[in-house]
C-alpha cells in the first residue's frame, strides 16, 4: 500500500500504517488494519473507511457475530440528563448500583464509559 500523508486533528501530518486492532479487552484481535499514525500525538487514528474495512475483517473472523448494541432515549432526573442502562447490559458487565465509571469524551458525538 502506498503511504499517504493525511492531517491529524492536532494539525500534524499523519502517515498510513498497518496496525493491530484489539477488541473486547483483547479477546478479539484483527491484524493488518489500515490506520493513520500521528507522530506528534503518538496516536493511531481510524477513518470511517478504515473502520468499515475492520468491520468486514471482523465478520470474516467471527461470522454472524454482532456486538452488543442498544438504542436508548436520554431522560431527565432532577436537573440532570441520564441514559438508562438495559438489564441485559448491566448483567453482562456485572454492574452494581453505586459503582463508579469514568466517562471519556472522544468528540461531540462519542462518549466512552469505562467501569472504574
Amino acid at each position: 500500500m502506498r503511504k499517504v500523508d493525511e492531517e491529524c486533528f492536532c494539525g500534524a501530518k499523519a502517515r498510513r500504517i498497518k496496525t493491530q486492532l484489539e477488541l473486547y479487552d483483547g479477546n478479539v484481535v484483527i491484524n493488518d488494519v489500515d490506520a493513520l499514525y500521528c507522530p506528534k500525538c503518538n496516536q493511531e487514528l481510524l477513518t470511517t473507511k478504515d473502520v468499515k474495512k475492520a468491520r468486514e475483517k471482523l465478520k470474516e473472523i467471527l461470522p454472524g457475530f454482532q456486538a452488543f448494541s442498544i438504542r436508548k432515549k436520554i431522560t431527565k432526573v432532577g436537573n440532570s440528563l441520564t441514559i438508562p442502562l438495559a438489564k441485559e447490559l448491566i448483567e453482562y458487565m456485572g454492574l452494581k448500583k453505586g459503582e463508579e465509571v469514568r466517562i471519556i469524551l472522544k468528540n461531540r458525538n462519542r462518549l466512552i464509559v469505562d467501569v472504574a
